[in-house]
């Protein structure tokens, strides 16, 4: 990666956490990071404490409003990081972001999965005869069936995938949270991906799953315009995310869906972020209390009640 347009101490600090083998999602969030901040504030005075907490608290008051609250969290955190490593080395006095107090904005964003009727739609809209029809179909029941993150799929190669045991690896240099996991898949999605993945090796001798129609490496802008393609000629609105939106709001609404076990498929760092994909509504509520209440434990449905109430005089 490089790190040109970075300052001296930013660079340093890059290469230093490449050396000890940080994955790329990671190093070029900090870039990204950095060279925002840069650009908004300009060069950062390390050596005088004072001046830097300034510099760092008119970025923070520029960006509050312009950014939503998961965006703005995200560069407050890469960057607290950093200045934690300067403070460590005694580059600065202390992490400006802990000094000025500059705290983390609540999210309330709410996940927004996709109507099961509209997928059908989608589904059943799409050309299956052409590659980059069976592509898109593959890439949006992947994710329906395993809610593994749009960029994550883009980046499968054969090598993550077992098709003997119905598993996909999700090496940490491919997810988000630079944490490895894996995710089982169902049969039908297995399916496709043998058939996705012999087509690559045969058309353009390529071990990534998810190419363009050209043998180059597909990407998320792809996949997203994609779906606004098919969105619009079907009358329906669904992108990328909201296939893992929905994979995580039915996964517990189904009878088995568990928010451990959810958060370890989805690759939550913070269960909190689990938590937003409880959707609960009446039917759902009523259905989960008839199979879980423990009064089945030891009252058994019969007639004796009914016939206390048939036998009651009037």
């Amino acid at each position: 990666m490089r790190y040109d347009k970075l300052d001296k101490k930013q660079s340093l600090f890059l290469r230093q956490k490449e050396l000890n083998g940080a994955a790329f999602n990671g190093l070029n969030t900090y870039r990204k990071a950095f060279l925002n901040i840069n650009k908004i504030i300009g060069e950062l005075d390390y050596k005088d404490q004072d001046k830097l907490e300034e510099q760092v608290l008119s970025y923070f008051e520029s960006i509050f409003s312009r950014l939503k609250p998961s965006t703005y969290n995200t560069k407050r955190k890469y960057l607290s990081s950093f200045f934690s490593k300067m403070e460590e080395s005694q580059t600065i006095r202390t992490n400006p972001i802990h000094s000025m107090h500059i705290k983390k904005r609540k999210e309330t964003i709410q996940p927004r999965p996709a109507k099961t009727e509209d997928l059908k739609v989608m589904l059943s809209g799409i050309d299956l005869r052409s590659y980059v029809g069976f592509r898109d179909y593959t890439f949006i029941i992947l994710i329906i069936d395993t809610g593994i993150r749009p960029s994550e799929c883009v980046r499968l190669t054969n090598e993550h995938i077992d098709l003997k045991n119905l598993y996909i690896n999700l090496t940490s240099d491919i997810t988000k949270t630079s944490r490895p996991r894996g995710v089982p898949i169902s049969i039908p999605v297995a399916e496709c991906i043998q058939k996705l993945s012999i087509a690559n090796e045969e058309y353009f001798n390529s071990n990534k799953l998810f190419l363009t129609e050209l043998g180059d490496k597909a990407t998320t802008t792809i996949f997203q315009r994609r779906l606004k393609y098919y969105s619009d000629s079907l009358g329906i609105k669904i992108t990328p995310y909201q296939l893992r939106h929905y994979f995580g709001t039915q996964y517990l609404k189904n009878q088995g869906g568990n928010l451990i076990y959810l958060q370890k498929l989805m690759g939550h760092a913070d269960i909190a972020m689990t938590k937003r994909y409880v959707q609960v509504d009446k039917e759902a509520l009523t259905d989960n209390h008839r199979l879980a209440t423990p009064l089945q434990n030891v009252v058994k449905r019969n007639t004796r009640v009914k016939s206390i109430f048939t036998n009651r005089k009037e």
